[in-house]
């Protein structure tokens, strides 16, 4: 007991004092720019590092006391090995942050994750590098995972700073949009968004700018873009850009002539009864209303009247082939070909393929 009441006495007055030193000494180097002072004094960095974090206690106390394992509040972990071999990456990691040579502090980050998966300051000080090269998803998704490592700072205001700057572009997109400036009105929302990835309101104004500009495809994808991102979209906007209103028009018009078409056979059919050719012509107009059971019920017809009809075969075998019952399709294409009717020998072949025939 007495053993163990010296050593926790140890534990918490050698490494405040000695840490505080050389914390001392390694932000000294940091702060004159002597970086190559600070890797050589690494080692007691590092000690000052995993003395202030939980999970180093047990290394520093093997460390002290001949590799004896002392437990001070905390497991014995079988990760260290891998966070020691972790740990000089993430020291220079944090030299290169320091230096503001970004794109080489995310390396090194990322080679001490890839050793040590679960190292939450690695996570965390790679996403402020990303934060600081405005690559903000990849940002944001660092320091959240550190987050759910347990390791947590508050970094509003470099979010802040960076929304800062792209407000300025969404503003004056949204001033050239009311002045009817549409492309320099997308060319700053699109700067907006290059700055700041997850720009919500950008997104939905330049997709409204798009449809302006009767871009309907680039605007739902936009638009959609600020829905997954939490705005609200108004469903009849999202029916309008599909469906214009000269397209529905069309739509409507070109419905109506069919359904006229229709009616106007389905009259002569009542008529003449066993005309093979209306049932054909009318199961011709149902396919194009897509009303595919219709049409198949007159061609069928018309085989019955006459089973010898090659063309009805053709148009009921590639309405089977339209929905994909492709047994039925091979079966009726056959017949109409060898009755006379042209093929397309394309979707014969299709169908040989599918079948494996």
């Amino acid at each position: 007991m007495l053993r163990i009441l010296i050593v926790i006495g140890i534990f918490l007055s050698v490494p405040f004092a000695y840490a505080g030193q050389h914390q001392h000494s390694f932000h000294s180097y940091v702060s004159h720019g002597s970086f190559n002072h600070n890797r050589v004094h690494y080692n007691r960095s590092f000690d000052f590092e995993r003395h202030s974090d939980r999970e180093f206690h047990r290394a520093w106390l093997e460390a002290h006391h001949g590799g004896e394992i002392v437990f001070f509040g905390v497991v014995s972990d079988p990760d260290y090995a891998a966070k020691h071999a972790a740990y000089p990456f993430y020291q220079l990691g944090l030299d290169d942050f320091h230096l503001r040579n970004f794109p080489q502090a995310i390396i090194d980050f990322t080679k001490a994750i890839e050793i040590y998966p679960q190292f939450a300051r690695a996570y965390y000080f790679r996403g402020l590098a990303h934060m600081r090269l405005k690559d903000l998803i990849n940002a944001l998704a660092d320091i959240n995972r550190a987050e759910q490592l347990g390791y947590f700072k508050d970094i509003s205001n470099y979010i802040n700073s960076i929304k800062h700057i792209a407000d300025q572009y969404y503003f004056e997109g949204l001033n050239d949009m009311s002045a009817g400036l549409y492309p320099q009105a997308i060319a700053e929302y699109s700067k907006a968004i290059e700055i700041f990835p997850t720009y919500q309101g950008a997104f939905y104004f330049r997709g409204i700018t798009y449809f302006r500009q009767k871009d309907p495809v680039k605007a739902l994808v936009d638009l959609n873009q600020a829905k997954d991102y939490g705005v609200f979209v108004d469903p009849a906007l999202i029916n309008v850009i599909q469906h214009p209103p000269a397209k529905q028009a069309a739509e409507t018009k070109k419905l109506d002539i069919l359904s006229q078409s229709i009616a106007d056979m389905s009259q002569a059919i009542e008529i003449d009864t066993d005309n093979t050719g209306l049932y054909l012509k009318r199961g011709l107009l149902y396919k194009k209303q897509k009303n595919f059971p219709l049409a198949i019920a007159d061609f069928t017809k018309a085989i019955e009247i006459n089973p010898k009809y090659s063309y009805a075969f053709r148009a009921r075998g590639v309405i089977y082939f339209m929905q994909k019952v492709y047994d039925k399709s091979w079966a009726d294409l056959n017949i109409a070909q060898e009755l006379g009717a042209p093929v397309k020998p394309e979707m014969l072949m299709t169908l040989k393929t599918v079948l494996g025939k």
